[in-house]
Parts: C-alpha cells; sequence; structure tokens
C-alpha cells in the first residue's frame, strides 16, 4: 500500500491525539510504511513476549535469553480481538482481577541485571485506564533499585503513563525510599489499540514516552513528555518481572489486552520506535 504525505512537521500538543503530523505547504514525499520500516535497523531486544500463544498457561521470549513466563490467576487468558491489520491472530488479556498477571521466571533477571540505558514497547487495548493499573514491574518495596511502568491517574477519556524507577542499594532501615516517579502527557483514549514506549537514559537520568495507534498510515509514534529520573544503575533486586501486575500485592493487575512486550537495553531512537510499532503489521500486498 503506497500512500502520500507532505512535508511534514509533528506537532506536540498537551493532549495529543493520534494523528500526530501537522500538514504543511511543501513538496510531496511517496513511501510505503513497510519500506520506512525495513529501512530502520531494530536490534534484537533483551526479552520479547510476543504474547500470541492463543492457549494454555505458557509464555515465551523470543530474544536469545530464551526465558519463560506463566500465566497466573483466574483473570488471565487469551483474545483473538486484535486489529485486522495485525500479523498476530492473538493476544493476552487480563480482566483486572486481582492476582492475575504473566510472572516471568527468574532467568529473566540475567538478560536485564545491572539495567542501565533501556526501552520498553507494548501494545495495549486498555479497557479501564485507572491510576495504579500496571504494564510491566520488576518491584518490592524491600528492594531499593526498581523500575515500575504503570498508568497515571489521567482526566476522563485521557490516558497517561507513568514509570517509577530508583536506583542505589538497600538502605540501613531493610527498606527503599519512594523512588523517582516521571509521568507522561494526557493522551486520547482510543477505542481501540494503542502503541506505547517509554525510553530511560542512564547518564542523563532523561525519560520520554511515546505514543502511537493501530493504524500503520497515520497513528505514527510522537513523544507524549519527557522527565528526570535517577542516573545510575538499576541493580536486579529479588522481585519477580511481572507484565500487567506488580509483586508487592498483587492488586494491581490491569483490565487490557497486551501484545508484544518487548525490553531493549538501549535507548531508541524515535525513528526506531514508530519501526518497532510497524513490525506489527502484515507485509502490505
Amino acid at each position: 500500500m503506497i500512500f502520500l504525505i507532505r512535508w511534514a512537521q509533528r506537532s506536540l500538543p498537551a493532549r495529543p491525539a493520534l494523528q500526530h503530523f501537522r500538514l504543511l505547504l511543501g513538496g510531496l514525499i511517496i513511501f510505503s510504511w513497510a519500506g520506512f520500516a525495513s529501512a530502520i535497523q531494530v536490534q534484537e531486544p533483551a526479552l520479547r513476549f510476543a504474547l500470541n500463544e492463543g492457549a494454555g498457561t505458557a509464555v515465551l521470549d523470543s530474544s536469545s535469553a530464551k526465558v519463560a513466563g506463566e500465566l497466573k490467576g483466574s483473570g488471565a487468558g487469551w483474545t483473538v480481538d486484535v486489529p485486522a491489520a495485525f500479523s498476530s491472530g492473538s493476544a493476552y488479556s487480563c480482566d483486572g482481577s486481582r492476582g492475575s498477571r504473566i510472572a516471568i521466571e527468574a532467568e529473566a533477571s540475567d538478560a536485564i541485571s545491572l539495567l542501565e540505558d533501556f526501552t520498553i514497547t507494548c501494545w495495549l487495548n486498555m479497557r479501564d485506564p485507572s491510576n495504579l493499573r500496571r504494564i510491566l514491574s520488576k518491584m518490592d518495596l524491600k528492594h531499593a533499585s526498581f523500575f515500575d511502568f504503570r498508568l497515571a491517574e489521567a482526566a476522563e477519556g485521557k490516558i497517561k503513563f507513568l514509570l517509577a524507577l530508583r536506583t542505589g542499594s538497600i538502605l540501613d532501615n531493610g527498606y527503599a525510599q519512594k523512588g523517582f516517579e516521571i509521568v507522561s502527557e494526557d493522551c486520547e483514549l482510543p477505542l481501540g489499540w494503542l502503541f506505547v514506549a517509554v525510553t530511560r537514559d542512564s547518564n542523563s537520568g532523561l525519560v520520554s514516552f511515546y505514543f502511537g495507534g493501530e493504524d500503520p498510515s497515520t497513528d505514527l509514534v510522537a513523544s507524549i513528555g519527557t522527565g528526570d529520573g535517577p542516573k545510575g544503575v538499576i541493580l536486579d533486586n529479588k522481585a519477580a518481572l511481572m507484565i500487567g501486575n506488580i509483586q508487592v500485592n498483587l492488586g494491581r493487575a490491569a483490565n487490557a489486552d497486551f501484545s508484544d512486550l518487548r525490553i531493549y537495553t538501549e535507548v531508541l531512537s524515535s525513528e526506531t520506535i514508530e519501526a518497532v510499532r510497524l513490525q506489527n503489521f502484515k507485509p502490505e500486498p
């Protein structure tokens, strides 16, 4: 499928919608989205869960780490309600009930131990964008180093994301202080699937959020805010890596569908993040 866009400048309103480009006067560029995706070199992620198993409780990692995960809880299952353009025919589905999650085996820590720079990308179909619903977490209150990617409180009809981080070792009293919390801008909550990414630069502490949608041609990735977090290394901890919940009390299950969750141990550019988004679509006819 070939489409036309004008020479464009990305627009970043305070409350961005899924159409992220402001059309300006200028020359026309002709290109295909598949051609753009193939032109950008995307490195292999440290962990990648396609979440397209469709049956059973096993969850596989397609990265070279080859760790495994497992569906836990009564509300964890599978759905075939995915966009028609997706190359995958199924996705992980959670109804938000307490204890429901994907728990990743301990070997996952080897792939993301001493975590410095990173990028997390994921497709979500949010039925309930409530505050504190988890996307990806490796956090326990007794550990000073952690990361916790979740939803933040947003206005009605909006969605907002938060990355909580802490670096360092266990404190004298055995408990970690509250970590840095970096929050994205409000986004329009789409009726269908959305693509979200967050990056963290360990040298500067900069955290950046990105947002896109399920139309390969128009719902392009755009920035939805940045913020300053802690610098340095996020040390490994004994907390389980969880998709869609948190180990602290297992009471923050997401009411959502998940597809193709990835962790990269580098800061991806916005162009590379867009290429990651496009990798989930069927090839052009």
